[in-house]
């Protein structure tokens, strides 16, 4: 099964609707969301059990941290 990034994104944007009480929109910034290194860490480690692979969370550069859909394709170059 091929993984596409909308779902990755619609898994992320669960997650974080779970910490949050607000609309997360996919182009929403992370820091503006109120997630900081942990709850990113937490994010890949729940992706990672959804998908059944490992995103190695050392490799997460600035660019993928913008927002759920950088952070989204971050996971997907893991995933498949």
């Amino acid at each position: 099964m091929v993984v596409q990034q909308a779902d990755v994104v619609e898994v992320l944007r669960d997650l974080v609707k779970e910490r949050v009480a607000a609309p997360v929109a996919e182009d929403a910034r992370l820091e503006a969301l109120g997630l900081d290194s942990l709850s990113v860490i937490e994010l890949m480690m729940a992706v990672e059990e959804r998908f059944g692979t490992r995103i190695p969370v050392e490799g997460i550069g600035a660019d993928d941290l913008r927002d759920l859909r950088s952070l989204a394709a971050y996971a997907l170059r893991h995933i498949n």
